[in-house]
């Protein structure tokens, strides 16, 4: 159903074209909670919902600190959020954070999560997906910006190739790390949801055979106020369909 050649075009049509603006990240109406990971109880396990956490960070860098209540579940403290330190000779810089959760059943899929940063942590998260559960292709990527702020942060699917995503047992995101310049650094992530809407026999039953997608990754701080002063500064990358 998806062959390599295929995986090929939609590679190369989801790095054809990033575009910049300022916008607020957006809810999606309806959308039923796949999974979630709100850190509160000190692990990489799914707090709701079924899926896989996984880093290749130094099992000695890695830490939970105070959480955020920015894009918090179901009435979720802010509790704990998972910490990453930049390590001895800042050897995380390149580290892998990966979730994977299965999709069979919902269609447009946003992943969401909030970062922070400190003076000298891990500053830029490169994106990656797969839809097959082995193969990885870019999807974007974006510097967290000033220290000690909350980043909420959305990765949206919607419609075109961007439905490979939709019904799909072998979802995966993988979030690659670099930026580091202080071993003591750190860089937090709180508050991870995969989110989707009952799968339409029509959308879900037919896959597009020549991909002209439309993924969106939306970057934003403004959602609601938390209690802290949160910058209204909010980013998009569109990534699109561009045909060379």
């Amino acid at each position: 159903m998806r062959h390599s050649q295929g995986l090929f075009c939609v590679k190369r049509t989801l790095q054809s074209a990033i575009l910049f603006a300022f916008v607020i990240l957006p809810s999606v109406a309806r959308a039923d909670e796949l999974v979630v990971w709100n850190f509160n109880d000190s692990n990489l396990i799914a707090d709701r919902g079924t899926g896989t956490l996984t880093t290749t960070v130094n099992p000695a860098n890695i830490t939970f600190l105070p959480g955020s209540l920015l894009l918090a579940r179901m009435g979720d403290p802010a509790g704990l959020a998972l910490a990453f330190e930049s390590g001895t000779g800042l050897q995380n810089n390149g580290a892998i954070l990966e979730f994977r959760v299965s999709t069979l059943g919902f269609q447009n899929i946003v992943v969401s999560w909030v970062n922070q940063r400190s003076e000298g942590g891990l500053t830029f998260l490169a994106i990656e997906g797969s839809i097959d559960g082995t193969n990885f292709f870019s999807l974007g990527g974006f510097g967290i910006g000033s220290a000690n702020n909350d980043l909420g942060t959305g990765l949206i699917f919607s419609s075109g190739d961007a439905t490979l995503f939709y019904n799909n047992p072998n979802f995966a995101i993988r979030l690659i790390m670099t930026g580091a310049t202080d071993p003591n650094g750190t860089i937090r992530f709180d508050n991870i949801a995969v989110e989707g809407t009952p799968c339409e026999d029509s959308v879900c039953g037919v896959h597009p055979t020549m991909p002209e997608p439309t993924t969106m990754l939306l970057l934003g701080t403004g959602l609601v106020a938390v209690g802290i002063k949160i910058r209204r500064r909010k980013s998009i990358i569109d990534v699109s369909s561009k045909k060379n």
